[in-house]
């Protein structure tokens, strides 16, 4: 079985790619749903946004 090779290209923020990267090596790594089509990864997108809105809302930029 070949592993299919991902290259992720972020032209406005560096670390967006990264992350792109961590969370491809994250669901690879439990066997997500990705690669079964946009219908079956959008639950999973939902979910990662609301996570990092979440994150992002708690953060004390005075700190």
């Amino acid at each position: 079985m070949s592993v299919p090779t991902v290259l992720f290209v972020c032209v406005h923020n560096a670390g967006r790619a990264q992350i792109a990267a961590g969370f491809l090596r994250t669901l690879a790594a439990t066997g997500s749903r990705a690669g079964q089509g946009i219908e079956a990864v959008r639950p999973i997108r939902d979910e990662i946004r609301a996570r990092v809105e979440a994150l992002i809302a708690s953060l004390d930029p005075a700190a």
